[in-house]
């Protein structure tokens, strides 16, 4: 039953986009393709956020520490850029 429900809901959606958006069919990838990616970024990020608060806190006595968005951000574009969009 919770396929089915799943299933409804995203023809639902799929309709409601094409209804109220305003989109042509072809401009439909954007916003969707970009959900798509938020999604992945938030499960990725959320995969290694203990592994970069422990080292954000290890190098907060450095002479020159970063804050927590700063520190964030470099260490995900590593974890990206080792990836190689091989879990895309």
């Amino acid at each position: 039953m919770q396929l089915k429900q799943l299933k409804d809901s995203l023809w639902s959606a799929a309709d409601k986009l094409r209804v109220d958006s305003g989109l042509k069919a072809n401009e439909y990838a954007t916003p969707i393709l970009g959900l798509i990616f938020l999604r992945f970024a938030c499960i990725r990020y959320n995969g290694y956020k203990g592994e970069i608060e422990a080292e954000f806190q290890k190098q907060q006595n450095s002479r020159k520490p970063q804050t927590l968005v700063n520190y964030t951000a470099i260490f995900i574009s590593l974890v990206f850029d080792n990836d190689k969009g091989t879990s895309l």
